[in-house]
């Protein structure tokens, strides 16, 4: 895994896990140097919970992974960032 992108949510309300995770998307293409969907890497985000949202965190944290051959989580060796993948 490697953190590409770290940002923080406005408003009152916490926003939907969909609304964070298109908010990584979204940050995606100048992080790794190609659009999310042509890309071999997938991302998440790692987000504030409703009681840390009320105590004040508005940090959202991408970050990057991808699947081997079996289709598990696989470990990424070196940096993806700029790397276009």
């Amino acid at each position: 895994h490697e953190v590409f992108a770290v940002w923080n949510v406005t408003g009152d309300s916490l926003p939907s896990q969909a609304a964070m995770e298109e908010g990584c998307i979204d940050r995606f293409d100048a992080a790794i140097g190609t659009p999310f969907l042509d890309s071999d890497i997938y991302s998440a985000p790692i987000t504030p919970t409703d009681g840390s949202f009320d105590a004040g965190d508005r940090e959202v944290i991408c970050y990057t992974f991808e699947f081997d051959t079996a289709g598990e989580v696989a470990q990424i060796t070196g940096s993806v960032l700029g790397s276009g993948r």
